[in-house]
């Protein structure tokens, strides 16, 4: 009987065990399909937000004067809000994707539905190009929130070739005493992040108190961390120093229609009239070809053509006067009558109204578009003896400036390649970018800011380049000049913000781009994924349906 007791238990025992392995084998088989799921959830959603990038792609391959177009771009619901990718009868299938960016206001916060423009910040990469003095550099980058003389130094060191420490900065010495060593790049910064290398920078200094990277102050974020105090006059942007700075931002030198446009420094006289008339009229070609078939520029004081022979005259006329009284009078009248032969007979015209002859060399380049404003050309119309004086064509009139200089910027060039980088975005960048520019103050900042519209996608056509500061009044058409190089209106670098997600799921991915419209087709110049900074937006404000 005892022994039959005891196989008993042990059978009691060995079913107990197989049912405990049993269920720790399908609890774990549970467990193993929940993490199926969820990793199976997480695929979908990361292909959610590749396809709101490859969306991105093809609307700015389809839009190449997209910096001059609707302002779609910039903000648009039905675009970038809730994109249905594939539906579902239950919201946990049907899935999304939504494409972000922050508001202009970097103090406020906010979101929209839209792109961000790389031309609205500060290209550090072209910070030492065409700028000698390294109190200058530092200058243009004092202007920025948060931003130190010793942090300023230590960027531009990081960027420079040499390895000599600028006055508040650090180089090599500095970087290989550091454990673990290491050596800085001493060229253009690859991504925004290698800048946490760079002495004296930190997360908060780049990033502010987003943590998330969402371009707005959550209720964890906000509050007495929302802005960190550097010093007792500087502080550092809720976003950081990563709302105005980039490494990539560039445009196309292009006609709204997408073609090049025409270069008005080309050396083909016969090809840079037809090119003008064809996009303008034959008064425009003729003048601005007639400019640079100048020997020199014209001037109303201009006589040095005659110059030597009035002075051979005078001569002449000095050895007559020592002869007698009466023949120096005589001398004087012959003198007078042949200087008077001897000036160049010029006609005066308000209109280039003849015909050049394009067999002519261009002797004259313009170093400037706006060199044309005002000025005079003195030309020899072909077959013709006479030279003839052509009133300005491009008048100092503001209201004559908004008609034609939009049309002169919108379709010519003065030879600057099939793109240009670097320059800042008038009617899109903050005030502190602006004050980063190369001649702009901080008082003219605001008045830039002050007079563009708050809305970028409600500019006017003459808006389109940045004239506009010279057509309402802001500067002088010498300052425009020197400003010109570095201000523009358009862009073609976008920053793309993307989030893939389902109307009712945890699951989400949230994705950052940079994409090169200046290339066709339109170039990923970076990804990056920011999932694992957290979700950073409700699915119900991303365009979720219940």
């Amino acid at each position: 009987m005892k022994r039959r007791a005891m196989i008993l238990i042990v059978v009691l025992v060995a079913v107990a065990a197989l049912s405990l392995a049993a269920l720790a084998f399908s609890a774990l088989m549970v467990g193993e399909r929940e993490v199926v799921h969820s990793t199976g959830r997480q695929i979908q959603a990361r292909a959610l937000a590749e396809s709101g990038i490859e969306m991105v792609r093809l609307f700015l391959s389809e839009h190449p004067d997209v910096q001059f177009s609707d302002g779609t771009w910039h903000e648009d619901l039905e675009k970038f809000q809730g994109v249905m990718v594939f539906d579902d009868e239950t919201p946990q299938g049907r899935g999304r994707f939504a494409i972000i960016a922050p508001v202009e206001d970097q103090d406020l916060g906010g979101m929209r539905f839209g792109l961000e423009c790389e031309s609205s910040k500060l290209n550090l990469n072209t910070l030492l190009e065409g700028e000698d003095n390294e109190q200058s550099q530092r200058d243009r980058l004092m202007a920025l929130p948060g931003m130190t003389e010793e942090i300023a130094d230590s960027i531009l060191d990081w960027l420079d070739e040499d390895d000599e420490p600028r006055e508040f900065g650090a180089e090599a010495d500095y970087y290989e005493s550091l454990t673990p060593p290491y050596h800085p790049t001493n060229g253009p910064i690859r991504c925004l992040e290698e800048l946490l290398f760079v002495r004296g920078i930190t997360e908060e200094h780049l990033y502010g108190s987003d943590r998330n990277r969402n371009g707005k102050l959550d209720t964890d974020e906000s509050g007495e961390t929302a802005i960190a105090e550097i010093d007792s006059t500087n502080s550092i942007s809720p976003r950081g120093l990563s709302a105005y700075l980039t490494l990539f931002s560039r445009e196309m030198v292009v006609q709204p229609d997408g073609s090049p446009k025409i270069d008005l420094n080309q050396n083909d006289a016969e090809t840079l009239y037809e090119e003008l008339e064809e996009a303008f009229d034959s008064e425009w070609a003729t003048f601005i070809v007639g400019y640079r078939q100048q020997e020199q520029h014209y001037s109303e004081n201009d006589s040095s053509s005659n110059q030597d022979n009035n002075d051979s005259q005078k001569s002449e006329n000095s050895q007559n006067t020592a002869s007698n009284g009466k023949n120096q009078q005589s001398g004087g009248n012959s003198s007078a009558s042949s200087d008077s032969k001897n000036q160049e007979e010029v006609e005066q015209q308000e209109h280039a109204t003849g015909e050049l002859d394009l067999s002519k060399p261009l002797n004259q380049k313009l170093d400037s578009i706006l060199a044309l404003i005002g000025s005079k050309i003195k030309i020899k119309y072909k077959n013709s003896e006479k030279s003839t004086v052509v009133a300005p064509l491009f008048s100092n009139d503001p209201d004559s400036m908004r008609e034609y200089l939009t049309k002169l910027m919108d379709h010519a060039t003065i030879g600057e390649g099939k793109s240009l980088t670097g320059r800042v975005n008038v009617n899109l960048a903050p005030a502190a970018v602006l004050a980063c520019v190369p001649g702009v103050d901080a008082d003219l900042a605001e008045n830039i800011v002050g007079r563009r519209p708050a809305d970028p996608m409600s500019i006017d056509t003459y808006q389109n380049h940045p004239t506009w500061l010279l057509i309402e009044g802001l500067v002088t058409l010498n300052k425009m000049k020197a400003l010109l190089p570095y201000l523009t209106a358009g862009g073609s670098v976008y920053k793309v913000q993307t989030v893939g997600f389902f109307d009712k799921d945890s699951s989400t991915v949230r994705l950052e781009a940079l994409i090169d419209a200046s290339e066709s087709p339109p170039r990923m110049l970076s990804l990056k994924n920011l999932t694992p900074l957290g979700p950073g937006f409700d699915p119900l404000e991303l365009g979720a349906e219940e």
